[in-house]
């Protein structure tokens, strides 16, 4: 700064306009931002690259970074704020890149002027645009501050900001988007906010609230937008899948809502009846016998997934439609699904829809045999609920237990729901235990303790049941099996012979082939553990041959 001070007062505010600008910029900019004529402009940048501080090649800059910041901090704050409104004013003037404008106006001093906010909503736009959804967070909160508090027009920006939190897994989306809700009255506009909090509620494990908003959203907009209704309506469906009774309260709702539907016709059906198709083949995979007829269902009406995603924005039933194609006994398919929807996540920075495919995909990768890749994505899913997702919570724990179970690490898959069962369900979201369940039961057995599995095996049962989820296949390993072997431990022989018998009869309905290979190798190994021989079927094959027999459907 002394060399500086020796070259006058024009170049000592160029050098402060230059340090403000950034690494470089044009001179007829910062020359603008010193308040100096052209002339004047070029004679102080002549004496600053003399002197060896300023460089100016395609634009002007600092001959080495410490030379700027040395500048840059010499200033108060107070300064340095209104330096950078005046640069933000500016390059809004002359139609430089909004990002351009935005970054000044994070360091600005506040002004409650529409360029300014506008310029910081569009900037998070665009970076929401190129996967960037904590940058697009910063722009947004900062526009706010550029807003009178009680202005009407902050409805949108508190909508998106609560959009690009709930991507990063920010708690305070929900209540960015209440208070959109709060002075919102233009139909449309609510829409968006209710039902971008209605999908937050969801993916945070809050399903009763999220049924609440989408059941809202649905009776609102019948009568304003039935496209938009029926979106609200699919929401509904997917919230209900793990509430206590509601999936057979929604499995009647939607199967009369397609009734009138050509099904057989995907194109002529709206996305948001595509969407509640998608939810009828779930529930159907869930409780009715005929899975391949499910399964074609939802990939004939599904697409390609993306199209339906970005039409909708609902990932709600895209993860339910995965999960079902892997119920009914076509985990490649599902594969295929969910790593297109992950890849196109990962370029959103959606951490929330990521954690939810990726437990679909892990489910579907055990199906295939996969143990190593489907514990890959039981783990990403369990980064996933640092960030907030905790939709089908404890699902990603009792997945890698199965897999640690698998691969014979007892003490880690101990571990696993060691933390699980600190974070077990409520009343009304407690069939979700089924996992933590099914996977503590499988630890059990593997420590011999037979009353203990068989205890656990018998509320998998229960909580399946008492929604209506008969498929064997949705715990991927059928749990009547598994009680089946507890009870022989005990010497229980009857009762473990009728669920085994009750349990192939469903895998037969369900989908001849699939899981029923398990169920007969079971009641054979059942057999051979009395008399001291193995079942042939079971002779020289490892774990995960064993697997792959047990569901039918091969790698």
């Amino acid at each position: 700064m002394l060399r500086i001070s020796t070259l006058g007062a024009d170049a000592a505010a160029l050098a402060r306009a230059v340090s403000v600008l950034g690494t470089s910029t044009s001179l007829t900019i910062a020359a603008q931002v010193a308040g100096l004529s052209p002339e004047a402009a070029l004679a102080a940048a002549e004496r600053l690259m003399a002197a060896q501080i300023l460089t100016l090649g395609n634009e002007l800059s600092f001959h080495h970074p410490l030379f700027r910041s040395a500048v840059y901090l010499k200033y108060s704050a107070d300064e340095r704020a209104s330096a950078h409104l005046a640069a933000a004013r500016l390059l809004h003037l002359v139609g430089a890149r909004q990002e351009d404008v935005a970054l000044h106006l994070m360091r600005a001093t506040p002004v409650f002027e529409d360029w300014a906010s506008s310029s910081l909503h569009a900037a998070a736009r665009s970076a929401g645009q190129k996967g960037a959804p904590v940058s697009a967070a910063g722009f947004l909160r900062r526009a706010l501050e550029f807003r009178d508090p009680d202005d009407v027009g902050n409805a949108r920006l508190l909508i998106d900001l609560g959009i690009m939190e709930a991507a990063t897994g920010e708690t305070e989306a929900l209540t960015h988007l209440e208070r959109a809700l709060d002075i919102l009255d233009d139909p449309a506009e609510r829409a968006l906010a209710m039902y971008a909090l209605g999908q937050t509620l969801f993916r945070y494990g809050r399903s009763p609230e999220a049924l609440t908003i989408f059941r809202r959203g649905a009776d609102d907009f019948a009568s304003y937008d039935r496209e938009l209704s029926l979106r609200f309506e699919a929401g509904y469906l997917a919230s209900s899948a793990y509430l206590v009774g509601g999936p057979r309260e929604a499995f009647v709702r939607v199967a009369a809502m397609t009734s009138g539907l050509a099904m057989d016709d995907p194109g002529s059906l709206s996305p948001a009846e595509r969407l509640l198709v998608l939810h009828l083949a779930v529930f159907r995979a869930m409780s009715e016998p005929g899975s391949a007829q499910h399964a074609d269902l939802a990939l004939r009406v599904l697409g390609d997934g993306l199209q339906l995603w970005r039409e909708t924005s609902d990932g709600m039933a895209l993860s339910h439609t995965v999960l079902a194609l892997t119920w009914c006994g076509a985990p490649r398919e599902a594969v295929a699904v969910a790593d297109k929807v992950l890849t196109d996540a990962r370029v959103r920075g959606d951490s929330l829809i990521f954690a939810e495919i990726s437990l679909a995909r892990g489910l579907a990768m055990y199906a295939r045999g996969r143990v190593d890749e489907a514990m890959a994505d039981a783990q990403a899913a369990i980064i996933g609920m640092s960030r907030g997702w905790n939709s089908t919570v404890p699902a990603p724990q009792g997945l890698l237990a199965y897999c640690h179970l698998d691969r014979g690490e007892i003490d880690e898959a101990a571990e696993v729901l060691k933390v699980a069962e600190k974070g077990l369900r409520d009343e009304q979201t407690r069939t979700l235990n089924v996992w933590f369940y099914m996977g503590r039961g499988r630890l059990r057995a593997a420590q011999n303790d037979g009353q203990g599995a068989w205890e656990d095996f018998i509320q998998v049962g229960q909580l399946l049941e008492a929604n209506g989820y008969t498929n064997p296949g949705y715990m991927l390993l059928p749990w009547r099996s598994q009680a089946a072997l507890a009870a022989h431990k005990l010497r229980r022989e009857r009762r473990g012979s009728c669920a085994c018998r009750r349990g192939y009869c469903l895998g037969r309905t369900v989908r001849p082939g699939v899981h029923s290979g398990r169920l007969i190798a079971m009641q054979s190994d059942d057999c051979g553990t009395r008399t001291g021989h193995r079942s042939p079927s079971s002779v020289g094959r490892g774990p995960r041959h064993n697997r792959s027999l047990a569901f039918g459907i091969g790698h």
